[in-house]
């Protein structure tokens, strides 16, 4: 028989992400023993801020950055696949230095914060989630961290967040 135990992350306050975990046979078993007690379905509902999930149920993700601007081309070359990756050595292996040059040309004129909200409630849309900095360390709002944010690093010159 199989056994699911779902497990809600919290990331930065914005997201929950429900992850269901199958055990099968005689392995669910085992597992029921080594738990015990302690296991516990949990639902997004169950949380203050999970009320916004049950009640949002239509949302927009944003999810860009430095590597939009480059859009999955690289020296002539299209890489088909997750965009953001396009740095990885599996993708277009771009060296971090050259990569970081890139920031000079990224200048999102044309980002509209208000119609991109004005688009989402008009659609129905209860909330809005963007990544804000991805793991290519490129930010998209200022941080005295590290110059490698939109305000600092190019001609953009102010924090879209």
């Amino acid at each position: 028989m199989n056994t699911i135990r779902q497990l809600i992350l919290a990331h930065a306050g914005l997201a929950m992400l429900v992850l269901g975990v199958m055990v099968e046979g005689a392995g669910a078993q085992e597992m029921d023993k080594t738990w015990g007690e302690q296991v516990r379905t949990l639902k997004a509902v169950d949380a203050e801020r999970g009320q916004l999930f049950e009640q949002g149920n239509y949302a927009m993700f944003i999810h860009w950055g430095l590597y939009s601007h480059i859009g999955n081309l690289y020296k002539g070359k299209t890489y088909y696949g997750i965009g953001e990756w396009i740095m990885n050595r599996r993708m277009a292996n771009i060296p971090a230095e050259e990569y970081k040059a890139l920031a000079s040309e990224f200048n999102p004129i044309k980002f509209d914060a208000e119609e991109i909200a004005k688009l989402a409630r008009d659609a129905g849309m209860k909330y809005i989630v963007i990544t804000s900095k991805h793991h290519d360390g490129f930010a998209m709002y200022h941080s005295k961290v590290n110059k490698f944010n939109i305000l600092d690093a190019t001609p953009f010159g102010r924090d879209p967040m």
